[in-house]
């Protein structure tokens, strides 16, 4: 499982700024940020296990695919360690 990085508000909202740039700069390089993403969940084990899996496993996906929700994270973590 991965942990929430250390990161201030400050350097979120500037790293959504930078991405925004990149997204639209006409660059090859970075032509992939404009493509949707797909993400493959997959587990083996009996269906019971293997549903339990999938679902954690989803629940973790969900916080990094939906931005409002991960800045609102990011944010309550910045204020609860200030």
């Amino acid at each position: 499982m991965l942990g929430t990085p250390a990161i201030n508000c400050t350097s979120v909202s500037s790293l959504a700024r930078q991405e925004e740039d990149l997204r639209q700069s006409s660059d090859p390089k970075y032509s992939h940020l404009n493509e949707d993403l797909h993400v493959e969940v997959t587990a083996f084990a009996p269906p019971s296990e293997a549903h339990a899996r999938i679902a954690y496993a989803l629940s973790e996906v969900r916080k990094y695919l939906i931005p409002g929700e991960e800045m609102a994270r990011l944010k309550n973590a910045t204020v609860e360690r200030g």
